[in-house]
């Protein structure tokens, strides 16, 4: 039986349904704005390793945040941009090799 004493917390139901939280999310969104590709690729890679989430799950959050940010267009459409580079290179290094390992 379960402990009925435990504190259900936000964080723990995060962790437990697979899906970034926002701060996760708002982790992401700010490294794009201030950190360079590599960077921002290894803190995915980790991110994802750490706590089990999925790059999609990642990015759809991200792009909310992009779309309705108060940035100029071409800013918008620079992150969006790095977004899908990011994305695309992290499906074909972290992904492939995992279906393929199947």
């Amino acid at each position: 039986m379960a402990n009925q004493n435990k504190e259900i917390t936000v964080a723990a139901i995060y962790q437990s349904t697979g899906k970034p939280s926002p701060e996760a999310i708002k982790l992401v969104y700010n490294s794009l704005l201030k950190k360079n590709y590599a960077e921002n690729v290894n803190m995915l890679i980790q991110l994802m390793h750490d706590k089990g989430l999925a790059l999609d799950d990642i990015m759809n959050g991200v792009y909310r945040l992009v779309s309705g940010g108060e940035f100029p267009v071409r800013t918008k459409a620079k992150l969006i941009e790095d977004m899908s580079e990011i994305e695309s290179v992290s499906y074909t290094h972290l992904t492939l090799p995992t279906i393929c390992s199947v």
